[in-house]
């Protein structure tokens, strides 16, 4: 009969072999560098990722929220890795002497014809290959069917069926290692990325020589994984670039110049503050819409990445804890800035009561009577202490934010 291909194929999908409970390894093991030798001469390893590919890509069809892509997840399994990895099992369940023997064999004029048969088989089917050994000569069959009905033969197609469970175990193993590396190096890339957005931030400067995700993020093959990382990716830029749009607008805003005593003893420079504050309010209206609608963005997008469901429940558990950080600092923000519109609006209404009575003195306002001082001091007072406030929450925001950072590298 024609050997089997390649275990992996069953091992991995479940199908059903053959029982091997209780396999014993043989007294005296094959070397391990003489079954890696047999695994060349059998095309082991072409046969071994060729499987590893067609489950793979079956199992892409049947669940999409474990689908991984084909050419970056197995890029790992290269032949020297296969061989080393799958032959110390193999070699326990082959006598060092029918190793030795079969290698030989598998060199000789039968064995280079029955790896062809196995060659056609595994690129063409079963029928394909017994097309193919008819066309041999009555010599070269019985040559190969006596090879195939070997004890060195059989053992190696016995070891094959016995190393069945440890090698999916190893291939677990192996496969969760790799994608663990590859999994850290993305978010040292996203921690990377957090920390030149707050650079930019601190420095006040913006950055226009950064390359687009795709070239920033290596992929690790795990197709969620690598869609949820750059929806993350652009998330972070995106509400990183309005961080400082909203910086500059409210600088831009001038709040400071509506305080100036010599905008508060005219007319003009009262319907200026007023105006000021008007633009504030809407300008910080777009700023809460403009976050929002961030939000939901990537909302929709993490939504539309197919995932296990643990997958998912884990995600929204911290994307829910993140965002009740994230709204909490923008909802005191956002009350101590209308709380300073507020006082800047009271500040104004008493200077306007003022008006012809307030002067300036040396650069400062001197009013008429004790009573508009008192409530001048006392509502500058209040302001001071609101900028205070907002300054805190920002210097707060951007310590989580550095954090986030070096929790990311340390995962």
């Amino acid at each position: 009969m024609m050997m089997r291909k390649m275990i992996l194929t069953a091992c991995l999908s479940g199908a059903a072999l053959m029982a091997h409970a209780g396999a014993t390894h043989v007294t005296v093991p094959a070397d391990v560098d003489d079954v890696k030798q047999i695994f060349r001469l059998l095309n082991f390893e072409k046969t071994t990722l060729s499987a590893l590919r067609r489950n793979f890509d079956a199992g892409n069809q049947a669940n999409p929220a474990t689908a991984v892509d084909l050419d970056t997840y197995l890029s790992f399994v290269t032949f020297d890795a296969i061989d080393d990895h799958f032959a110390p099992v193999f070699a326990k369940y082959m006598s060092r002497d029918y190793a030795r023997q079969l290698i030989p064999a598998l060199q000789s004029q039968a064995g280079k014809l029955s790896m062809r048969l196995d060659g056609i088989e595994s690129e063409s089917g079963l029928s394909a290959a017994r097309a193919a050994f008819a066309k041999f000569s009555p010599a070269d069959q019985r040559a190969v069917l006596a090879l195939r009905k070997s004890n060195p033969y059989l053992s190696f197609v016995n070891a094959q069926s016995n190393a069945i469970p440890e090698d999916r175990e190893v291939f677990k193993a192996w496969s969760a290692e790799v994608m663990h590396v590859r999994a850290r190096q993305v978010r040292k890339e996203l921690a990377e990325m957090i920390e030149a957005e707050l650079k930019i931030e601190k420095d006040e400067v913006e950055d226009t020589t950064a390359p687009p995700p795709s070239g920033r993020l290596n992929p690790t093959g795990m197709r969620s994984f690598d869609r949820q990382t750059i929806v993350e990716y652009e998330s972070i830029r995106k509400f990183a670039r309005l961080s400082r749009r909203i910086a500059r607008d409210n600088a831009q805003l001038d709040l400071g110049s509506i305080m100036k005593p010599a905008n508060l003893i005219t007319r003009e420079g009262l319907e200026a503050g007023n105006l000021t504050i008007l633009t504030a309010e809407a300008v910080f209206d777009e700023h809460a819409k403009a976050s929002d609608a961030l939000s939901a963005e990537y909302d929709r997008a993490i939504a539309n990445i197919p995932m296990t469901a643990e997958i998912r429940q884990q995600l929204s558990a911290q994307d829910n804890k993140n965002m009740t950080q994230i709204i909490d600092i923008q909802l005191r923000e956002s009350e101590h800035l209308r709380t300073l519109l507020e006082l800047a609006k009271q500040v104004l209404a008493l200077c306007e009561t003022q008006l012809g009575k307030s002067k300036l003195s040396d650069g400062k306002l001197v009013f008429s009577n004790d009573e508009g001082v008192q409530g001048y001091n006392t509502l500058l007072a209040k302001m001071r202490n609101e900028n205070e406030e907002i300054k805190k929450i920002e210097e707060e925001s951007f310590e989580r934010r550095r954090q986030s950072a070096e929790r990311l590298k340390a995962m």
